[in-house]
């Protein structure tokens, strides 16, 4: 029968005498003793385990809750403004009402023809706050998995089966970096145009390729979905932090329950101007990895949309596997330490997060981005000394001047039609009279006279769409 309680006393003296001497065992504790006090660094109180606070997080929700109203009020109205407009010129289907549940299978027959991304400036910002509200969900997810699997879990199983002290595991750098990768990668696919890390938004600001008016909002939409990415974490791992801590006596707002947050801090033989060099070091590397899947060479084919997130995916990768585990405090993601400062601030943990170490979640934010301008001088180096833009060469077109402009000066679609169809009328006017003086030839006339008539009408469509553009131009 399958015990779930631990060896009985018989077979634990017996597992006793047969292992090494090394290994502790049940037998060499007393069952009677009580169990060992915690080391001075984590009891209440002390320095590396100050008391909590009272907190603030219900006023914080509010305001929080308010401004996401807020937000959510301007991006629906922007969205059904838009849409409204993109039916009133014909470019987007009218919703029709279909009986019963046929609108079911009109629903499956739009999406098998194919979306378009919503031409305006709020879908950025949507995709921005849900896809960092995604990728901090399982962020966090992903780091409390690997400590309990790797930590907590083991030590309760062994402090169970009476094994004290509980033998140390190392958490996989591996699954960590992977897992993450991954994370970024279907979440950039979930939600198009997201950065999901304000590096990559600054980056591609600099860049030019997002407008610096879209800065500051879209920074504003990643703190905020940082933030709610906590608290929804919060509310999944309170009982159980409770349930690992308080039986010996602690709160579980700690400094140490502060990581599944976002609020990492450096050992205390790791000074902050290493840690910081650590992050500046991270913040260059991903930039200069990211920048070549940024620009485009001139006889290459450009990656899908898909292949194209995975690749950055595959960047944050090594990036992780690299400075996430290294021991340093290094911060790869400035929004995630700085949204996880305020989160746990608010919920009660020790005003010692913000001067623990030196200050460290004061200055840490800002080490990424001195990466990110360092790394954006080097990729501008390279293209100094490597590449070359390429410019397209336009053939000169044809000067038109005013008389013979028949279009005007702004030719419209019924000007094009209206000449058109003049020259479908002197065409008919043509094969009219062919045909009349002709009645006594043969089929192989006639049908010489309808290939002369599609002939004109296409030199005449051509003609009237050179004058389009020349007048366009």
């Amino acid at each position: 029968m399958l015990q779930l309680s631990g060896p009985s006393q018989p077979a634990a003296a017996a597992a006793a005498a047969a292992a090494p001497s090394f290994w502790p065992s049940a037998a060499a504790t007393p069952p009677a003793a009580a169990p060992p006090p915690p080391p001075a660094s984590v009891l209440p109180g002390s320095e590396s385990n100050p008391p909590p606070t009272a907190g603030f997080l219900v006023p914080t929700l509010i305001i929080f809750g308010l401004l996401i109203a807020a937000g959510a009020i301007v991006l629906v109205s922007d969205a059904v403004r838009t849409h409204r407009a993109l039916a009133a010129k014909g470019w987007q289907p009218k919703a029709e009402r279909a009986p019963g549940m046929a609108w079911v299978a009109a629903m499956a027959a739009k999406r098998d023809e194919g979306y378009s991304l919503l031409p305006t400036s709020s879908r950025r910002f949507t995709s921005e706050f849900f896809g960092t509200f995604v990728v901090t969900l399982l962020q966090n997810g992903i780091v409390w998995t690997a400590v309990y699997q790797y930590s907590a879990s083991p030590t309760e199983m062994n402090v169970a089966a009476g094994i004290s002290p509980s033998p140390a595991q190392a958490v996989s750098p591996l699954f960590t970096a992977v897992s993450i990768g991954l994370t970024f990668t279907f979440t950039m696919n979930l939600f198009p145009g997201a950065n999901l890390n304000p590096m990559f938004t600054t980056f591609l600001s600099m860049q030019g390729q997002i407008a610096w008016s879209f800065w500051a909002p879209v920074m504003l939409a990643q703190f905020m979905g940082t933030f709610l990415g906590h608290v929804f974490t919060y509310l999944m791992l309170a009982d159980a932090l409770k349930h690992l801590f308080e039986p010996q006596g602690l709160d579980h707002r700690n400094l140490q329950t502060a990581m599944h947050f976002g609020v990492t801090f450096p050992p205390d033989w790791v000074s902050n101007g290493a840690s910081f060099l650590s992050s500046v070091t991270m913040g260059f590397v991903i930039i200069a990895l990211l920048w070549p899947l940024h620009i485009s060479m001139r006889g290459e084919e450009r990656m899908s949309p898909f292949f194209h997130r995975l690749c950055v995916g595959l960047a944050i990768m090594v990036v992780v596997a690299a400075f996430g585990n290294n021991g340093l405090g290094t911060v790869n993601n400035p929004f995630l330490l700085l949204a996880g400062a305020v989160f746990v601030s608010a919920a009660g943990w020790p005003r010692e997060v913000w001067t623990s170490h030196n200050n460290f979640v004061l200055y840490a934010p800002f080490m990424p981005f001195v990466g990110m301008v360092l790394g954006y001088m080097l990729c501008r180096i390279i293209e100094f000394l490597m590449l070359t833009p390429h410019k397209q060469e336009t053939t000169a077109q044809p000067s038109v001047s005013k008389k013979d402009n028949r279009l005007g000066d702004e030719p419209s679609r019924a000007q094009l039609a209206a000449m058109l169809r003049e020259a479908a009328n002197t065409l008919d006017i043509t094969v009219g009279s062919n045909g009349r003086s002709g009645s006594g030839h043969d089929s192989g006339s006639m049908s010489s006279s309808a290939s002369t008539a599609a002939t004109v009408t296409t030199v005449a469509t051509a003609e009237g769409e050179s004058l389009l553009r020349a007048a366009q131009h």
